[in-house]
């Protein structure tokens, strides 16, 4: 299968045959683009790898993307977290569709760091129902996901619409600030 369509990473602290890997397991399916950024040691990891998958994340993604490709990424990014020792690795990956999905895993712990790896395969439901949810605003554009090594859990953090920013808190959500 060959969906015309561009999927892009932006790296740092990754190591070339990983950045060759990852390349390589999306241009089976995609057009790719590629982009090393700057370090930001605020953060206090040692790589980061920011994701962009010109699919919607629901029930079809895995199979218009394929396990296989999918579970060579996991793999390839448990990987990098292994590598990386207690510095540890930050993902954030992103999806197309309405509203826009995105998810950040940034851990230290390899055994949480994993988890949430394999936990982004059954979220598929979840998310269907809290981004057609009367709880979630009107209209929203964006909803961004973080993974919360206190529960363990996939939870919204942050969701914009038309300049609006809320925030998730305890399942309601707030306006957190205008653009």
């Amino acid at each position: 299968m060959n969906i015309s369509t561009v999927a892009s990473f932006e790296h740092y602290g990754v190591a070339p045959f990983e950045i060759e890997a990852l390349f390589s397991i999306l241009n089976g399916i995609f057009t790719v683009q590629e982009k090393e950024v700057e370090p930001n040691y605020e953060n206090n990891y040692a790589c980061m790898i920011d994701i962009y998958f010109p699919l919607e994340f629901n029930y079809n993604f895995f199979e218009m993307f394929g396990h296989k490709r999918w579970n060579k990424i996991t793999f390839l990014i448990k990987e990098m977290r292994r590598r990386t020792g207690k510095k540890g690795v930050m993902l954030i990956m992103n999806f197309t569709g309405r509203p826009t999905l995105s998810f950040t895993v940034a851990m230290h712990d390899k055994n949480l760091f994993a988890f949430a790896l394999e936990k982004m395969e059954i979220l598929n439901e979840l998310i269907l129902s809290q981004t057609y949810s009367r709880k979630l605003p009107i209209d929203v554009e964006s909803v961004h996901y973080t993974f919360s090594s206190s529960n363990s859990k996939w939870n919204p953090d942050t969701a914009w619409r038309n300049g609006t920013i809320f925030k998730c808190n305890e399942g309601e959500w707030i306006i957190s600030n205008q653009l």
